[in-house]
């Protein structure tokens, strides 16, 4: 889908070609994913390479690199059919992942950043108070439920519609996912998990990067690490090319 009064004569692309593995390799479908990104945001990206005196090779979306941390460490299976939602501090997504393939990402309106603000304008904190009060209660109905209750609806139903709009470009409407994972920095959001298996009716694991089996670190992680483990996910799936 493109950009709202994008043309395709108006965009600019660059392109990988794509070798596949030669056991995946299906003759009779090429499956090709598009990412349409900023610029901005991409040149952001190179600025801070080049003030580390660093040569950028490649850049890669995020929510792609952290797929393949969750593909590596075998969090999703070829089986299966589950949506990844990595929720970062300032940008989130969902991603339906198709039998081991990532057929749709979609950008989701709530983030890290957005609950703490949510919160610090309900109960008129600083954002370093209302941080506090997000990691500690999470989703819970307590202090924060009020706050950011709306924002948990909105996240359902960006969700459902997501689902609802994959299900009908493949003309399977009545085709169902198995279950839900959760990356990224906010996926630890207290009670979060819960809140979306109880209301959409599937299992949902958060993944930690750090604990992923198979993955072995030289030395035992700072605590200030440990408790920001999600936030690895995306740098753990561009380990892992390596590694391949």
């Amino acid at each position: 889908n493109l950009p709202r009064g994008q043309t395709l004569e108006g965009i600019t692309f660059d392109y990988v070609p794509c070798v596949p593995f030669k056991e995946k390799l299906n003759h009779k479908e090429i499956r090709v994913l598009v990412f349409v990104a900023s610029r901005h945001i991409a040149m952001e990206q190179i600025k801070l390479f080049q003030d580390c005196s660093l040569k950028l090779v490649a850049l890669e979306p995020k929510p792609y690199a952290g797929l393949k941390a969750l593909v590596r460490f075998g969090r999703i299976r070829e089986d299966e059919i589950v949506l990844a939602l990595h929720l970062g501090a300032s940008q989130s997504c969902v991603i339906v992942v198709d039998h081991g393939y990532p057929s749709l990402i979609q950008p989701l309106s709530i983030c890290g950043n957005s609950l703490t603000q949510v919160i610090a304008q309900y109960r008129r904190f600083d954002l370093k108070k209302a941080e506090e009060i997000k990691k500690q209660v999470g989703s819970a109905k307590t202090i924060c439920w009020p706050a950011i209750s709306s924002q948990m609806e909105n996240l359902v139903v960006d969700i459902e519609h997501t689902w609802r709009f994959f299900s009908q470009k493949i003309k399977s409407p009545s085709l169902t996912f198995h279950r839900m994972i959760l990356s990224g920095g906010s996926s630890a959001l207290p009670h979060l998990a819960t809140f979306l298996a109880d209301r959409m009716g599937v299992p949902v694991d958060v993944f930690n990067p750090l604990s992923s089996p198979g993955l072995r670190l030289p030395q035992e992680v700072a605590p200030l690490v440990g408790e920001n483990a999600g936030s690895f996910c995306s740098a753990l799936g561009l380990a892992a090319r390596g590694m391949e």
